[in-house]
């Protein structure tokens, strides 16, 4: 036996090996923990997962170390099982320094030149084996000294989990209080806003005209005001949907640590507070009973105090659309943290890929309960389509080898797939007698940024108001939050 370890060394080691796997999130969570919608029960799932994976690499290091004889298998070994926590604390870290785009250059170069990158890895893999067999106990004892080195980061990570031990975001809401102020007003006629992340003018629309492979949004614009001009308050989700719900349009938002700030011109941040005047306040004293969908933002969070049922998805826990207790949770929120370039991509795109699936599953099925709903409702619905990652078609969910490639052919086969859902959605609104009488709004946060750099916040808009028939364009610049809010106070 060539290398006998204490059982705390050991032990000690393999923490270090678990959080290691583990430091995208926590890193995540130590640096905005906001995006998470971090829960109590997040925090004992993760202390669990890391618990359940410390002791799996502690027994394969008793395994390595007293079941192995030969030092240079040993070694091998021992390498092999340090791969993954390291590829998984590595490239996160050199993300959090600043490297994401030399990252990806170099992923796309290798890529490009793959004979070159096949080669430079056998050269490594050959100089590996040369010093592994000349000096194993070297090659072991620099290996432990580097685990040792980075083993400061256990507690490091300690801290940031027992910090969030409080930490219990709003994700599900369901207020039990009257929300609805009776003393003002009865609202008649639902209102419903579909936003569809990323939906693209461009792609939308040919010449002026929807393009004919969109069926029922050209049905829907048949019989609505079609806005041809329409801007966003801003050019991504983070800056546009606040500006959209609040009617104002922000010049600098960031989401850090516990809350979305403002960054001010002296590169200051201040706490964003949610305005009294905003849609669902509005819509409060109007009489409508208020229900809440959507992804990335907090939304149950930030707006509590309006809403009557909300639902929103992080980015933990498969959008957070498990509600069970669960070690598998922490795991599939690092492969999806993890970057889409390979190897950590290959991994990245089935977790990634689920999550899409089952967020745009539990976001329909919300919809639905909410057409169902006996008393006029209010209902914001951001749906993550069509943007990436590219996982469906007319035909609903399928396995893209390449769900992050953004190119034509994905987006608009993800947009065939929102055509289909609007078709889906109006047709449950007909069949529940809801549809004429209903103001609806089809719109989106931001354009298909990596296609038209510069025009952003340029987005397709539509507005049926009760019982019209007929279709009006509009052709002047309109601001998408002013006139979300205009229609909103006229509605009766």
């Amino acid at each position: 036996m060539a290398f006998k370890q204490k059982k705390l060394f050991n032990l000690w080691i393999a923490l270090t090996l678990s959080i290691l796997f583990f430091y995208p999130l926590i890193a995540t969570l130590h640096d905005n923990f906001i995006i998470l919608q971090w829960k109590l029960q997040n925090t004992f799932e993760l202390l669990l997962a890391v618990s359940l994976l410390s002791g799996l690499f502690y027994i394969l290091l008793w395994i390595i170390h007293n079941k192995i004889s030969n030092a240079r298998a040993q070694v091998l070994f021992f390498t092999a099982l340090c791969l993954i926590p390291f590829v998984s604390f590595f490239i996160h870290f050199l993300m959090q320094i600043g490297l994401k785009n030399f990252l990806i250059t170099l992923g796309d170069h290798a890529y490009q030149n793959k004979v070159v990158v096949l080669g430079s890895l056998l050269s490594i893999i050959l100089l590996f084996c040369f010093f592994l067999l000349k000096w194993p106990r070297r090659v072991h004892f620099l290996l432990i000294i580097f685990l040792i080195a980075l083993s400061s980061l256990n507690l490091l990570a300690g801290w940031t989990i027992l910090s969030h031990i409080r930490t219990d975001t709003i994700t599900f809401l369901r207020n039990q209080k009257d929300n609805l102020n009776k003393n003002i007003n009865h609202a008649k006629n639902n209102f419903i806003i579909f936003l569809f992340d990323e939906m693209s003018y461009e792609y939308l629309f040919k010449n002026g005209e929807i393009d004919p492979r969109y069926v029922n949004f050209k049905r829907f614009a048949d019989i609505s005001e079609v806005y041809h001009a329409a801007s966003s308050p801003g050019q991504q989700t983070l800056t546009a949907i606040p500006g959209l719900l609040m009617a104002k349009r922000y010049d600098n938002l960031s989401i850090k640590y516990d809350w979305i700030y403002r960054i001010t011109a002296k590169q200051k941040a201040q706490y964003l507070t949610v305005d009294k005047v905003n849609l669902f306040a509005i819509a409060k004293d109007k009489g409508f009973k208020i229900f809440v969908v959507g992804n990335y933002l907090p939304y149950c969070e930030m707006f509590e105090d309006y809403l009557d049922i909300c639902q929103s998805f992080s980015e933990y826990n498969y959008g957070g659309v498990e509600k069970g207790f669960s070690i598998i949770n922490p795991i599939m929120t690092v492969f999806n943290i993890w970057p889409r370039q390979k190897p950590q991509g290959l991994v990245k795109n089935i977790a990634a890929s689920l999550l899409q699936k089952k967020r745009i599953e539990k976001t329909k099925d919300f919809i639905y309960e909410v057409m169902q709903e006996k008393d006029a409702f209010f209902l914001f619905a951001h749906i993550y389509l069509p943007h990436i990652p590219f996982v469906f078609n007319k035909q609903g969910f399928y396995w893209n080898e390449k769900p992050f490639l953004q190119n034509d052919e994905n987006y608009t086969s993800q947009l065939d797939y929102c055509d289909v859902l609007l078709g889906q959605f109006l047709e449950s609104l007909r069949k529940a007698g809801k549809f004429d009488s209903s103001e609806i709004i089809i719109l989106s946060d931001h354009n298909y940024r990596l296609e038209f750099p510069g025009r952003e916040s340029k987005i397709p808009m539509f507005i049926k108001h009760p019982y019209q028939r007929n279709r009006k364009d509009i052709f002047e610049e309109i601001h998408a939050e002013r006139l979300l809010k205009e229609v909103l106070l006229e509605m009766k």
